[in-house]
Order: C-alpha cells, then sequence, then structure tokens
C-alpha cells in the first residue's frame, strides 16, 4: 500500500491576470447571470482585475445594489460622503465574481 503525504504536493503557480477582453467576457457572463436586475448606468474594467459597476444617485440604487448583493453573496456597506456640501451616503457591495473584484456602488443623496 502506498500513502501520498500532501505536504509533498507542489504549490501551484499563480495565473495571469486577464486581459481587459476577457474582463469583458466575464462582464457579460455578470450581466447575463444578473438577469432582472437593475443595470448600472456606467461600467468600469480594469487592468487591476476589477469592475466597476455605477448606479444612478437616487433611493432605488439602494435597492438595486441589495439586491445585486444578495444575488451575488456579498454585503451592502454605506458610509457618508459629502462633497461640496451636499450629504450624500456611498452605498456599495464588493462581489468577488471567480476572482474577479466587482463593486457595484451609487452616491445616494441623503433627503
Amino acid at each position: 500500500m502506498t500513502s501520498t503525504c500532501i505536504y509533498d504536493l507542489a504549490v501551484q503557480p499563480e495565473l495571469p491576470p486577464l486581459s481587459i477582453g476577457a474582463l469583458a467576457v466575464a462582464l457579460c457572463d455578470l450581466f447575463r447571470r444578473a438577469d432582472g436586475l437593475a443595470m448600472p448606468c456606467y461600467v468600469t474594467i480594469s487592468v487591476t482585475q476589477a469592475i466597476g459597476l455605477l448606479f444612478e444617485s437616487e433611493q432605488a440604487s439602494l435597492r438595486a445594489i441589495t439586491r445585486w448583493a444578495l444575488r451575488f453573496g456579498s454585503a451592502v456597506t454605506s458610509v457618508r460622503a459629502d462633497k461640496d456640501g451636499e450629504q450624500r451616503l456611498l452605498v456599495r457591495a464588493a462581489i468577488d465574481f471567480y476572482g474577479v473584484e466587482v463593486t457595484a456602488f451609487a452616491f445616494i443623496p441623503v433627503t
């Protein structure tokens, strides 16, 4: 009988970063899986392996981001962000989509 010690296994090298094209394909897959959810008004794809989803500056975006977080297993956080004397709430959800960092966020006016 032969036994193998798990400590003898070689450490796998890190995967190379995804190209912008591959990240765009990941974004398309993300949108396909987000069927039925509100869509962002602006999207960014970065070579830092991140995708940003900006939602409208309105109260409905809080619900939209919460639904994205529930669908993709994330938490929703918010912080106060004052700009030009206007009080806003930065609402965001950090989603891990197959190793790609996706941030859904909105600056919602405080009423």
